[in-house]
């Protein structure tokens, strides 16, 4: 008998492994980014506040980059087990949860954007690959 979801969880699998792969990508560039012109915030001489601004924007782009690989090694785990699961019945439980996080982990990308100010209406359509791959877990679950 075929999974009636297949379909769902192999595309989603290997949208997820392009976007885990690229986000991987992106977050090894991204720590290396040297902010110009950032102010966080800061106290002191304008010196000192210049330099401490400019370190906290450091931080932050580290700790962002850290979070994007993150996130994105988990996607291509998750694309990955979408694909190799997608005809097998008994691992739907799994592949809904591993859905469910995705789409928190979709949430807190989304949100980091909109901090990052880069914020696209493809953005909000990213949220729609986690849920068509829930989707087919469900529809795998369902016949199970």
């Amino acid at each position: 008998m075929q999974a009636p979801g297949r379909v769902f969880l192999l595309v989603t699998g290997i949208v997820y492994i392009v976007q885990g792969t690229l986000g991987i990508i992106a977050g090894m560039f991204l720590d290396n980014y040297q902010p110009n012109n950032i102010y966080v915030g800061g106290s002191g001489s304008l010196v000192d506040s210049i330099v401490d601004a400019q370190q906290r924007a450091e931080l932050v782009m580290s700790i962002f980059a850290f979070i994007l690989v993150i996130i994105a090694g988990y996607l291509f785990v998750v694309g990955v087990m979408g694909i190799v699961h997608r005809n097998n019945l008994e691992k739907a439980a799994l592949l809904m949860t591993l859905g469910v996080i995705a789409l928190i982990a979709d949430v807190v990308s989304v949100v980091g954007v909109l901090i990052l100010g880069t914020f696209t209406i493809t953005t909000v359509l990213s949220l729609a690959i986690p849920i068509c791959y829930i989707v087919g877990a469900y529809k795998n679950k369902a016949v199970a």
